[in-house]
C-alpha cells in the first residue's frame, strides 16, 4: 500500500509510514482517515452511497485534482489547484502525524485535512467521535504537521467525520 501516491494513481488506501494512521477509500464511495490505534474516524470526504473511486491527477491546463467519482465519472468531492501540474512532481501523503497532505513538486503543501495528531483541532474531533459513536469506533478491518493551503482553490470544502463510517469486509 504505502504512504505516497503521485499523479495518475487512484487512491484506495495509504497508510503511514509507523503504521498509525491510515486513509481509505471504502466500498461505500467514503473517503476516511482513521486514527489506527484508537480506530475513530478523523475526517471524511462524507461522499458515501456517490463515490464509485478515487483519483489523483493532471489536466492538460495544469491543474491537478484530487477527487471523489461518481459512477458516471462526475466529481462528487474535489480539491483542485491551478497550474500547479506543469512543475510536475505532485504527490498525496499520509504522514506519521495523522495528517494527509497534497504537495506540489517543490514539497509545498497545498492542501491538508488538519488532523494533525497533535493539534487541539484533532483532540477535539477525537472527543467528538467518542461522544457520538462511543469509545470503540472500529476502522473496516482490512487491507502519516499541520499546514494550510498555500495557493489553489477548493471546489467543496470536506468536513471531519460527522457520523460513523460504514465497515468493510474484511479483504
Amino acid at each position: 500500500m504505502g504512504d505516497t501516491i503521485v499523479i495518475g494513481q487512484d487512491l484506495t488506501q495509504l497508510d503511514s509510514s509507523d503504521g498509525g494512521f491510515s486513509i481509505i477509500f471504502q466500498k461505500d464511495g467514503n473517503l476516511v482517515l482513521y486514527d489506527n490505534q484508537s480506530q475513530a474516524p478523523l475526517w471524511a470526504s462524507n461522499t458515501e452511497n456517490v463515490g464509485a473511486s478515487c483519483k489523483f491527477y493532471s489536466e492538460q491546463s495544469g491543474d491537478v485534482r484530487l477527487g471523489v467519482f461518481g459512477p458516471a465519472n462526475n466529481y462528487r468531492w474535489i480539491v483542485q489547484f491551478s497550474g500547479v501540474a506543469q512543475a510536475g512532481g505532485s504527490y498525496c501523503k499520509m504522514q506519521v502525524d495523522g495528517n494527509f497532505v497534497i504537495y506540489d513538486g517543490g514539497n509545498n503543501p497545498l492542501w491538508a485535512t488538519n488532523t494533525n495528531a497533535t493539534s487541539p483541532i484533532n483532540d477535539a474531533v477525537r472527543q467528538q467521535v467518542k461522544r457520538q459513536h462511543g469509545a470503540h469506533a472500529k476502522k473496516p478491518q482490512h487491507a502519516e504537521h499541520e499546514v494550510k493551503p498555500s495557493h489553489g482553490e477548493r471546489e467543496e470544502k470536506p468536513q471531519h467525520a460527522e457520523h460513523k463510517p460504514s465497515h468493510r469486509a474484511k479483504e
